[in-house]
């Protein structure tokens, strides 16, 4: 069962541009297996997330 990438970038505050830009990155390299298409959005999603949910990091201060 495919999953909805853009319903977990919506769950983890993603703007629409960091959304597309992800999207497109990540379609590029995996361009014919919506399997690790998936995979790999999740992936970096996630990293980004808790990347930017750092204290200190200025997209932290701009949600607090």
């Amino acid at each position: 069962m495919p999953c909805d990438v853009n319903k977990i970038l919506d769950e983890l505050n993603f703007s629409k541009e960091e959304k597309e830009k992800l999207i497109q990155d990540v379609r590029a390299d995996f361009p014919d297996d919506e399997m690790l298409f998936e995979l790999h959005v999740i992936r970096a999603a996630h990293h980004f997330h808790e990347k930017q949910s750092k204290p200190g990091n200025a997209r932290n201060k701009e949600n607090s």
